[in-house]
């Protein structure tokens, strides 16, 4: 915590009262409120369920096409953040091969 309060360090803050000056990240913020608004239940949840609720959102957001998605052609999937994040567009994770080996000690 001490490396952010060096002279060193230089903040920068949007003026109050004025959200469009932080276009992209309000407008992920505003994406992330709208998503939780829908999932979550009327009564306070427990910090397990807030987190399973987070995580929840985390990968909707990352599921938003970064590209242009043509009408006509559907073969080719948009970009998403999930393709970098974990490597498929729907947040699951790519199949590993397993191998078994019997491990000698």
């Amino acid at each position: 915590m001490a490396e952010f309060t060096t002279p060193t360090t230089s903040w920068r803050f949007n003026p109050p009262a004025s959200p469009h000056m932080g276009g992209c990240w309000e407008r992920l913020i505003q994406s992330v409120k709208k998503v939780l608004t829908a999932i979550k239940p009327q009564r306070v949840p427990t910090e397990e369920v807030l987190r399973s609720y987070l995580i929840q959102v985390e990968n909707i957001v990352n599921s938003r096409p970064l590209t242009h998605v043509p009408v006509d052609n559907c073969s080719s999937p948009a970009l998403t953040p999930n393709h970098f994040l974990v490597g498929s567009s729907n947040g699951s994770k790519p199949l590993v091969p397993y191998v078994d080996n019997p491990i000698a000690v």
